[in-house]
């Protein structure tokens, strides 16, 4: 079997992955003095690496990668969305102001907030105010909401999910084609590490999300398998931050997805980096959608 993977490996993993401070000999305080050897030594081999992989970087950094097209779309969509969101909360953007001492406190400020989640992970002393409540909500589990919520509204349609996962989606399709007809080398299994952003709008583009985040380590695999030896099959899991896999199907295929109908089924959400180029540029009506 082929076995393709989507895994969150953003620094929140990390944060998990570290010993926590308290088990620590001494502070981890960064050392300006090996910064500067590190960029020093390693200067052409960055300048190497960045070259040879910017194509990478480009989709495998959605939604990061600039795309004015994508803005606008989640502008336009999530309008109303942000309106009530802004109402509702506007008393709590209030207190974070007064406890935090950001000015102003918005939707924009709130994935900065989530940073306190992270470090609540990794064992950080937390000042108190964190565990105020009003209205039987404590601060911490205000901001982990709305954090889930707006994370959400970034990808939680077909074309935003399309334009912040296409290109990804569209290589695992090629991938699995390739192997498929014998024109691509066989492998075992064939890994992207990715942001937690991204994995969310693979789910999306794939109409298997639901209303959770990933958490750190969380993974989506697809397999190819020729149970008989000779009908192609695709199953497709998800792993929670637990670590335990659930097996997904697309929402008009069976758990084991005939191939042709997987890739009838995905077909409208692939982008090459071409196509996304031409996105990015505004020229919507070249892209095509005809793929294999």
């Amino acid at each position: 079997a082929l076995a393709l993977s989507v895994q969150s490996k953003a620094h929140k993993q990390s944060l998990l992955d570290f010993i926590p401070m308290k088990h620590l000999r001494q502070p981890s305080y960064p050392c300006p003095t090996y910064e500067h050897v590190r960029e020093d030594e390693n200067r052409e081999f960055y300048k190497k690496f960045d070259g040879d992989n910017e194509k990478w970087y480009n989709h495998l950094r959605q939604p990061s990668y600039p795309c004015p097209t994508y803005e606008h779309v989640r502008e336009d969509e999530n309008r109303e969305f942000y309106k009530k969101f802004d109402g509702e909360n506007e008393k709590w953007y209030n207190v974070l102001e007064k406890h935090t001492g950001i000015i102003p406190v918005d939707r924009h400020a709130i994935s900065m907030l989530h940073g306190i989640h992270d470090e609540i992970l990794h064992g950080q002393p937390q000042p108190d105010w964190i565990n105020e409540a009003h209205d039987g909500i404590t601060v911490i589990e205000w901001i982990r909401e709305a954090h889930r919520r707006l994370a959400l509204s970034k990808f939680n349609s077909p074309t935003k999910a399309r334009l912040t996962a296409g290109v990804l989606l569209n290589d695992w399709i090629e991938a699995l084609i390739g192997i498929a007809h014998h024109t691509l080398d066989t492998r075992r299994a064939i890994f992207s590490s990715v942001g937690t952003n991204l994995l969310l709008a693979m789910r999306y583009a794939m109409g298997i999300a639901d209303d959770e985040l990933p958490g750190p380590g969380s993974l989506l695999l697809l397999e190819l398998r020729t149970p008989n030896g000779q009908n192609r099959v695709v199953e497709l899991f998800t792993r929670n931050s637990t670590g335990q896999l659930f097996q997904r199907r697309l929402p008009t295929c069976e758990h084991r997805c005939p191939m042709d109908k997987f890739l009838t089924e995905l077909r409208p959400m692939r982008l090459t980096v071409e196509d996304l180029d031409m996105v990015r540029e505004g020229l919507h009506d070249r892209i095509t959608t005809t793929k294999t």
